[in-house]
This record gives structure tokens, sequence and C-alpha cells, in this order.
């Protein structure tokens, strides 16, 4: 993030702290988005996979939903132990219908296992219509990971075909990305803040309000959110006194009542990509030492 002041620049060095360090001042709750399972009606016997991402992409044209693609081959046992139990553990099977499910054998489809980085197997992504990551899971999962794998991609995905999210599910939303976001191991912190902005100004109110948590961790992240999408230059450190904290959050309610609180800051430009070095030139040829037959004179 470019900074516009030195103050954020230290602020941002606070935030990262307090999030390297919260795991051993706050034993956090897994970051997962809670499982509800559905009436077990709406479970399916088991999970209908397509191999065509292409079919996947326009499956979620009409009816936008997350797309878990699964990676395998036909050679990989720890496939085969994933696809015997945990595509049939029953919080697995009653998730399944928020999701458009793709298989793709590596062997028979290695362009599109080469794009998703899928190397190791078994290998799993969940992107949006527009291909983009949201969750990725390595290894074998049994159904307590893959199911918090499921519930990480339904947190940060946000339906761009279906209108404006509702917003009686703000509040919910933004509690579960911002607890992704808060364990120091946590990965995708981009992706969802991504979301969050997604969801628009109505997460400035919300992420100011957990400032104030009593978990380190938690007022971390949100402090480290908050930062990215509002373009005000408060800032907020995670680890100062309460008092100076508190301070600190009534200049963001402050804020918030500004017109400066009725946009987001707009996203920061992705870097250019490096220029392709020229190939080196060869080094010169050595000079040749003439043969005898090349002194010899033509008569």
């Amino acid at each position: 993030m470019p900074s516009r002041t030195d103050i954020p620049s230290v602020i941002g060095a606070a935030v990262i702290g307090a999030a390297l360090v919260a795991s051993s001042l706050w034993a956090a709750p897994p970051a997962t988005a809670p499982v509800v399972a559905p009436p077990p009606s709406a479970a399916p016997a088991s999970i209908d996979f397509t191999d065509s991402l292409d079919t996947a992409k326009a499956l979620v044209a009409d009816a936008p939903k997350p797309i878990v693609i699964q990676f395998g081959a036909t050679w990989c046992g720890w496939c085969r132990k994933l696809e015997n139990e945990t595509f049939k553990d029953p919080t697995i099977l009653a998730m399944a219908p928020k999701f458009i499910w793709v298989h793709i054998d590596v062997d028979a489809q290695p362009t599109v296992a080469s794009a998703f980085g899928a190397r190791a197997l078994p290998h799993a992504v969940i992107i949006d219509g527009d291909g983009t990551v949201l969750a990725e899971s390595r290894g074998f999962s049994d159904g307590k990971g893959y199911a918090a794998f499921l519930a990480r991609g339904e947190a940060a995905y946000v339906p761009t075909r279906s209108g404006p999210v509702d917003p009686a599910a703000v509040p919910a939303r933004v509690t579960t990305l911002v607890e992704t976001i808060a364990p120091p191991t946590s990965t995708g912190r981009t992706q969802c803040v991504d979301a969050l902005r997604r969801l628009g100004v109505a997460t400035l109110p919300l992420l100011v309000e957990r400032l104030g948590d009593e978990r380190l961790a938690i007022r971390a992240a949100a402090g480290f959110a908050l930062i990215e999408l509002a373009d005000s230059d408060i800032g907020f450190d995670p680890l100062a006194p309460v008092a100076e904290r508190q301070s600190r959050i009534d200049r963001w309610k402050a804020w918030l009542a500004t017109d400066a609180a009725k946009a987001l800051r707009p996203a920061p430009k992705p870097l250019p990509a490096p220029a392709a070095r020229p190939p080196a030139s060869p080094p010169p040829a050595a000079p040749r030492t003439p043969s005898p037959i090349d002194r010899t004179p033509i008569t």
C-alpha cells in the first residue's frame, strides 16, 4: 500500500506486528464461517462434478455461486481417499449445494492444472465467475478441514451478477472476513479485503466498531482492513493503551459522518509485469588458428 504520510507506515507496521503476536495472546477459534446445515432433504446423496471449467462458468453466469475446482488423478491414492471419505461426509454434502463443483484430471487437462498451480495432489481452489481465487486447499483434508476450506471461499465470495448484497447479510459477512484475516498464519488477506471492498461503504462503520474488540487479533485485522479501504490517515494501533485506542476510535466515528466516508479508497493498481530481458549476446568467438591447409597457396 503506498504510504501517504509517515504515520500510516508506523501504523501499518504495528498492525502487522499485532497479527504476528496474536497467536500467543489470543487463542482464536477456527477462522471459518459458521457451518449451518440445511434440512436433510437439501443435501445431495453425492456431489455432482462437471469436468469442464467453461461449463461451470456458464452455470454461474445465470445463478451466481462460487466454483470449487478439485484437482486429482487416477493414480493418486490420497485423491481416492478424499472422494471416498471427505466427499461423503454429511457436513460436506450439506454445504455442496452452495457451490458449483468441477473435477479436473491433471493428466487430461494439464493446462488448467498448471494455471492454478496444481502440482502436488490433491489440490483444490475456490474461484468466482471471473476466475479470482478465493481460497485454496493443498493435500488431503478430512470433513472438518474441507468444511473450513469451503467456508473460507464462501466468506470471500461476493456475487457480481445478481445485484447488491442484501444489507441484512453484510454484518455477518464482515465478521467472517475479519475473523478470516485475524490469525497470524492466515492467507488470502488480499482476497478478503477485496471482498470487503465489494460490499461497499457499509463495511466502514462495522470495521470501526470492531476496533474496540477485546481480542487483539480481531482489532488488528479490523484496523488493517480499515486502513486499506478508508480514504483517511487516522490509522489505528491495536497495541496502544486502552485510552489511546478509544481516542482513535472516536476520531474514526467522527470521520464516518464526513463526505470522505461516502466512498472507499480505490483499490491499488497491480504492479506492471517486469519487462522481459533481451537474450544475452553470445561471447565473441575465439580467433581461429589457421590449419596447414589454410596456409597452402592455391596454384
